[in-house]
């Protein structure tokens, strides 16, 4: 008999499933040690670059730094405040030493701010509108011929550093390199148009189309100096790596194959799938790539259960799918009416087309509502679906991980 004892928020619950009704299943970043203090490590790191002097030796002090900021990262501030120092080191003052992040999208939450240090509140935080023509300047053109626009102060900047979150992309295969400049950074059109890359085939390969396009725009830019940091299980890194994107991407990504990892013995008839980061890093980002990659290890017509902490509303780009009779028919419209993040909506309507899905959340329920993802207003409720099920997987930190069939990795 297995015993499964999940903590979700104030909610307890712990089940008990036969063993020939378990699949087995190695967590990913088994093995990975957290670090701590991760301040301390940044400072390491960033003093001795991979292949690179000190950070600060890149810099002076009539300097324009801008720091690319991912929002939803673990420890963000443990990160920043390093680094920022680090940059302040070289004289460079904190009104000069800009933080930019991506743009709003719904289901999004910008809590980080909310976490920075006395000491940051100094620093200019900027986020990023595609809109907005005003704020983008012409970097180049692509040996392709595309004219390439970014935010201004990328092009302004005398030094950018990125705080690359590495992790799988279904447009870029991996994420944490360039993909954060562009076309993130770019104006709409950039971006509606990564968004037709989509695309299974592409999660886990380096320098496809879209990344070599990426990088493309990235050595334009003058050769950005990166932080890529990478997340294990619940709130917890287990490795920051600095240099320059070239001298750390490939290595960067194998090293991310390995760890979030998941052979699976077979597909189950139930996957339980859970969020174990702090509740305001949970958003429907992160609740949509779980389901994505819990579809690679259920039976079709199975039932795929996401637990998490997020909270607010859910993005009304949903009812793209929930209106629909076909998913790919909503997909259309989402794109056709320039939905500004498709990716989500696309994991999403692709893990329906595999089983059924379920979500328990602080998400509000829609009485008698029929939809896509089914709510769950209790933990009660999961207990009975596995009671019905002939095979269970349990898959934690799902939005990170990726899953194979046993001998298909």
């Amino acid at each position: 008999m297995q015993s499964l004892a999940l903590h979700i928020g104030p909610h307890h619950a712990e089940w008990h499933i036969p063993d020939d009704r378990w699949v087995p299943a190695t967590p990913p970043f088994a093995g990975k040690v957290p670090l701590e203090p991760v301040a301390d490590y940044v400072r390491q790191v960033i003093e001795h670059p991979i292949d690179f002097p000190a950070f600060r030796k890149a810099l002076t002090p009539d300097d324009l730094v801008v720091i690319v900021v991912p929002p939803r990262l673990n420890q963000l501030a443990a990160i920043l405040e390093p680094l920022v120092d680090h940059i302040h080191s070289a004289q460079v003052p904190h009104e000069k030493i800009v933080l930019l992040e991506p743009p709003l999208d719904e289901g999004n939450p910008r809590s980080w701010r909310t976490t920075l240090p006395a000491s940051l509140m100094a620093c200019p935080m900027v986020t990023h509108d595609p809109k907005n023509r005003s704020k983008l300047a012409f970097l180049s053109s692509t040996d392709a011929g595309k004219p390439i626009y970014l935010n201004r102060l990328l092009l302004d900047a005398g030094q950018v550093f990125v705080i690359g979150q590495i992790g799988y992309d279904p447009i870029f295969g991996f994420r944490g390199g360039f993909d954060q400049i562009y076309p993130i950074f770019s104006h709409e059109q950039a971006w509606q148009d990564h968004q037709k890359k989509l695309s299974p085939s592409q999660i886990g390969h380096i320098h496809n189309q879209a990344a070599r396009e990426a990088e493309e725009v990235g050595k334009y830019l003058g050769f950005p100096l990166f932080l890529q940091v990478f997340e294990g299980a619940g709130d917890a890194i287990w490795a920051v790596r600095a240099g320059l994107c070239d001298n750390l991407h490939d290595d960067s990504c194998q090293q991310w194959r390995e760890a979030a990892h998941v052979d699976v013995q077979r597909p189950a008839d139930l996957v339980i799938a859970t969020l174990t980061q702090q509740a305001e890093q949970q958003s429907y980002h992160e609740i949509a790539a779980a389901f994505f990659n819990a579809a690679r290890a259920v039976k079709t017509e199975g039932k795929i259960v996401v637990l998490s902490q997020a909270h607010g509303a859910m993005t009304p780009g949903l009812s793209y799918l929930d209106q629909q009779a076909q998913t790919i028919q909503g997909l259309a419209q989402a794109r056709q009416d320039r939905v500004r993040d498709l990716v989500p909506l696309w994991q999403i309507a692709s893990a329906s087309e595999q089983g059924h899905l379920f979500l328990f959340s602080q998400y509000p329920a829609v009485e008698g509502q029929e939809g896509i993802v089914t709510p769950l207003t209790s933990l009660n409720q999961v207990q009975r679906l596995i009671e019905q099920a002939d095979s269970v997987l349990y898959l934690p930190e799902a939005q990170r991980s990726l899953v194979t069939m046993k001998g298909n990795a």
